[in-house]
């Protein structure tokens, strides 16, 4: 007769808010095919699983699939007794499942309000915008926002007018003071920045990323060949942070690119900031 305990999930999404939406959790054990269990919920922080085969067969693979969350597959060790194994997990939100709810223009710091003047957008046009772009400049914006230069400014203070504005990235020209305080920075060091191309013939020089191992902030400046003008392209790196942050598999990610929605979250989970918008 094997011996039997339970397994307390507890089971949150950024800001230790409990997952939504359907929740399967399979157990396959690694001795006993007859062992194997399915637990199926909805819409809970803590799950209870009870008469699981524990030790010395309480070898198992957990796979932890929530709807709208991204899947994780854990190897646990069920042991023998009365105190249940603790299993303690945060899920990244799925992309595709997550839905944004952006601030106004006028509810946008002053800082990024006269950016997105200066670039000629008005309400309308940021209203209109696609929600994927908004969310990459937010996010790209908020990072630099925390990151002050020897002028006592932050980093957005020297963006002058959007050039071109991607999911992950945006194209900005700045004030060539910006290329001399990053590269005097302790925040920053210089990278290769080989692989970043510029639109409009400007040309490549030099490259930095913020110091870190999530959600680093990557400055790419290019020169004008015959005016007098400075472009960065300006986004965050975090693959590998991700992947370990969150447990995350990485055939589960696709892209380039991160994917602003997944950036939105390590940013407020790792990083304590808040972007200015929200994922529901």
């Amino acid at each position: 007769m094997p011996n039997f305990n339970s397994i307390r999930l507890e089971l949150v999404g950024v800001g230790d808010n409990p997952i939504s939406g359907d929740v399967s959790v399979q157990l396959r054990n690694h001795r006993v095919a007859s062992f194997n269990q399915r637990f199926d919920f909805v819409n809970r922080k803590v799950v209870n699983l009870k008469k699981v085969v524990a030790a010395p067969e309480g070898g198992y693979e957990m796979t932890l699939l929530p709807d709208r969350y991204h899947l994780k597959i854990l190897a646990i060790n069920v042991p023998a007794g009365e105190d249940p194994l603790v299993v303690r997990q945060t899920f990244l939100l799925h992309p595709d499942k997550a839905k944004p709810t952006f601030p106004k223009i006028t509810e946008l710091p002053t800082t990024l309000r006269s950016l997105l003047k200066s670039s000629g957008m008005d309400a309308a046009d940021w209203n209109s915008r696609d929600p994927l772009q908004k969310a990459g400049l937010l996010n790209i914006f908020s990072k630099a926002n925390t990151i002050a230069l020897s002028t006592g400014d932050f980093v957005p203070a020297f963006f002058r007018k959007l050039n071109d504005l991607k999911p992950a990235r945006i194209f900005v020209l700045v004030d060539p003071a910006l290329h001399t305080q990053v590269g005097q920075s302790t925040d920053f060091h210089r990278v290769d920045g080989a692989l970043h191309t510029f639109p409009g013939g400007f040309q490549m020089f030099d490259s930095f990323k913020s110091q870190g191992d999530t959600a680093t902030l990557q400055l790419t400046f290019a020169r004008h060949p015959t005016e007098s003008l400075m472009l960065v392209d300006a986004d965050l790196d975090d693959h590998s942070g991700i992947k370990h942050a969150f447990d995350v598999i990485q055939h589960h990610l696709t892209g380039t690119d991160t994917h602003p929605y997944n950036m939105h979250q390590v940013l407020k989970e790792f990083w304590g900031i808040d972007p200015g918008y929200e994922l529901e």
